[in-house]
């Protein structure tokens, strides 16, 4: 049988690749050098009549990686500068407004939006969003507008690649188990057929995920096949079937107290 260590091992990374790099150490945050506003007439006003770029803030006081992007991100300098001297930034607390909340859930919690000085959607990002990377996006925001392209919807940024040799290991156990998968019958493996949960779940985490949108439909195939394994008198699941095939099922079931 496939060993439990590679199993683990595709399930973490793959789960890992949405989402933020590991928590870092708690750092105490610089005095703020810009002012949060509300989401209030005011605020979007006082935004077009001094052209600054609107930038919205959506978190929430429970989300762990909004408290990390203050202490690293808008605590940063330069962050806090470009922020302060070009942009109107207001935040929003998930929880106290739903409407808004609603509108950008798709990229929280912290959600970053950017809008033009007279409310036009430029573009949104999620989550996490790292203090260099971050100060980079507002220059070119920043640049965009003082040329007189900054009227509309902008590509968000393409994230930078992290954690390359965990991916490249990742990918290297992938190609391992996919010649282990049979396209004839389904499921992993030739001279016996396993009902493999972790397969299962990986295939469509790569479906899901990755977007491998191959894998969902072989994982139901799979999952439909290994439903042969299911003792129809007394209930259970046989251990796994011989020749190749799902309805030899081989008598004996492995039972956990």
């Amino acid at each position: 049988m496939l060993a439990p260590r590679l199993l683990a091992l595709l399930l973490a990374t793959s789960c890992a690749g949405t989402q933020p790099r590991a928590a870092p150490a708690a750092v105490t945050p610089a005095a703020a050098t810009f002012t949060w506003h509300e989401w209030t007439a005011d605020s979007f006003a006082t935004a077009a009549r001094e052209r600054r770029i609107l930038l919205i803030n959506v978190a929430a006081s429970w989300c762990h990686w909004c408290h990390v992007m203050d202490h690293e991100t808008y605590a940063d300098p330069t962050v806090a500068a470009l922020l302060r001297d070009h942009f109107l930034p207001i935040r929003v607390d998930s929880d106290a407004r739903p409407d808004l909340a609603e509108r950008y859930a798709d990229w929280g919690w912290p959600a970053t939006a950017v809008l033009t000085s007279d409310a036009i959607p430029v573009l949104e990002l999620r989550g996490y969003q790292d203090p260099a990377e971050f100060a980079a996006l507002l220059r070119s925001l920043i640049a965009d507008q003082q040329k007189g392209d900054l009227r509309g919807r902008k590509p968000a940024p393409a994230p930078v690649a992290r954690d390359t040799d965990l991916v490249a290991l990742r990918k290297t156990a992938e190609a391992q188990l996919d010649r282990l998968y049979d396209p004839a019958q389904s499921g992993w493996g030739r001279k016996q057929k396993y009902p493999l949960a972790a397969l299962d779940e990986l295939a469509l985490l790569r479906s899901r995920v990755f977007g491998e949108t191959v894998w969902q439909e072989r994982a139901l195939t799979t999952l439909g096949n290994e439903l042969r394994l299911i003792d129809p008198v007394w209930g259970g699941m046989y251990q796994y079937s011989v020749g190749g095939v799902w309805d030899q099922p081989h008598f004996e079931k492995i039972g956990a107290i």
